[in-house]
């Protein structure tokens, strides 16, 4: 049985993005894109949308609109990077509604 390995990242909005228009972009065409993209699953067998829906009853709002769960078929990540399906399709599309020097990967 292969290793499997879970990649968690914490999702910011890009600047000037309200959490809610980021919540529908993500659900809505964002997630659909990934999982309707040929290929994808030979690299993650499994990925969930975590979405932050209001601020907590105590202290200040969470920093990160949502939470992204990938499991990954072994210790393939800089080999999902480089595909095309990655490179020319779900990247591009990432930069329209996520800040990634705000966004937490793990």
């Amino acid at each position: 049985m292969t290793m499997q390995y879970k990649k968690i990242a914490f999702l910011a909005p890009r600047p000037g993005m309200r959490d809610d228009a980021f919540r529908r972009y993500w659900r809505e065409i964002h997630g659909p894109l990934v999982a309707g993209s040929p290929g994808y699953s030979a690299y993650r067998h499994r990925y969930v949308q975590n979405h932050v829906l209001t601020p907590g009853p105590v202290g200040d709002g969470f920093a990160f609109a949502g939470m992204a769960e990938f499991w990954l078929p072994g210790d393939n990540e800089d080999e999902f990077a480089s595909t095309p399906i990655y490179r020319d399709r779900i990247r591009p599309d990432e930069m329209k509604f996520i800040d990634m020097e705000g966004t937490i990967s793990m």
